[in-house]
């Protein structure tokens, strides 16, 4: 690939003076282009360094190359481009969507770079990439209406491309409205659907659903959800374990375990169905019978943070506090927002008398809660 960039490069030379520019910037720009999708970055650096020799500056390619910096880690060489397109027109995309991406990666100014993104949507009638950008730096700052309405205009052009980022917008806003209590379940619950709306397929969204439509005590809109989403005979194991938790959070442990044993048997590489059962085998006082299912489902849960979340549990119920800390504390790496694993880490700390260390983790819990709410609300 290499040896016939090159070989572009060298006929960009010769071509300069007795070609149009504009067409061997386009054609040039629309090879480089190509060749960054196949991820052939070195390659298109090369091409277009080349086409800068032979044509000098201009935005569009500047633009270009500069993003190829980025994406190879070339941050001087980004800069200089960078400062060269700081006083440009504002009309040409490329140059301006460049500008909006080093603001935001390099200087940390998402100010400056939402500046620079807006200006890019202006300069093109489709503006893909500069609307993804607005979507993706909206939702970092938990904006979730803002984002919402960069998705939404591009489902205008481009429909599967604005359903699939409207779909993390809302799954994004619940995910948030989850951590914040139990009095923002229903924003939780209303987000989760629409996401389903925009992508009715999608299984990760229906657990996100389903599990806190348990937490509400929603259980007949559960049952409904359960039984048509894991209706396929493969996803039988699934369905069972969804019952068997629906069975739990309605009190009836009987059907519960019958659910969860007969998921066990059909998926025995989910640990999870392993510490539910270990749960219920704690609550009927069955010590010996809960350290067995814990020890299979430790093996196979593996760095899932709700699966640790769950063996602390257990641990904590065999009277194990460290082992349920350390468990923790694993938890709280892989995922360092979630509210809920805060909590559970202050309340066994208190258990263990370390009242200090556990003070300071309902804080953790509480801040985090706390910080949630108040872009719930927003769009």
């Amino acid at each position: 690939m290499i040896s016939t960039v090159s070989a572009l490069r060298c006929a960009l030379l010769a071509l300069a003076a007795a070609t149009p520019m504009a067409d061997t910037l386009d054609e040039t720009l629309a090879q480089a282009r190509k060749l960054r999708r196949l991820e052939q970055e070195p390659a298109a650096i090369e091409l277009l360094e080349g086409a800068r020799e032979a044509l000098g500056a201009q935005p569009g390619l500047d633009g270009l190359l500069g993003t190829l910096y980025l994406d190879v880690g070339q941050i001087s060489k980004a800069r200089a481009l960078a400062e060269g397109l700081a006083d440009q027109d504002g009309t040409n995309y490329r140059a301006l969507l460049f500008c909006g991406r080093f603001a935001e990666a390099e200087d940390g100014d998402p100010d400056r770079a939402l500046q620079w993104y807006r200006l890019a949507a202006k300069a093109k009638p489709q503006p893909l990439e500069a609307l993804q950008s607005q979507v993706a730096l909206f939702l970092n700052r938990s904006q979730f209406g803002k984002a919402a309405k960069r998705a939404e205009s591009i489902t205008e052009f481009d429909p599967e491309t604005g359903r699939l980022l409207l779909a993390d917008v809302y799954v994004a806003q619940a995910d948030s409205a989850r951590q914040a209590g139990a009095e923002m379940f229903p924003l939780a619950i209303s987000r989760y659907r629409m996401a389903l709306q925009q992508r009715p397929a999608s299984l990760a969204i229906v657990r996100k659903l389903l599990d806190v439509l348990l937490l509400a005590i929603h259980l007949d809109e559960a049952r409904e959800l359960n039984d048509a989403a894991f209706a396929a005979h493969e996803l039988r194991g699934e369905q069972l374990f969804w019952s068997g938790r629906i069975h739990e959070s309605a009190r009836d442990i009987d059907a519960a375990r019958n659910d969860y044993r007969e998921s066990y048997s059909l998926q025995p590489e989910q640990g999870t169905v392993c510490l539910h059962l270990a749960r219920l085998a704690l609550s009927d006082g069955q010590t010996d019978t809960a350290r067995e299912w814990l020890s299979r489902g430790s093996s196979t849960v593996g760095e899932s943070p709700r699966g640790l979340v769950l063996m602390a549990e257990v641990h904590n119920g065999l009277g194990e506090q460290e082992a349920a800390l350390s468990c923790l504390d694993r938890a709280l790496s892989l995922d360092r927002g979630n509210a809920g694993t805060h909590y559970q880490r202050a309340r066994t700390l208190l258990r263990m008398g370390r009242r200090k260390e556990g003070a300071a983790a309902m804080e953790q819990f509480r801040a985090i809660q706390d910080a949630a709410r108040p872009t719930l609300d927003e769009g």
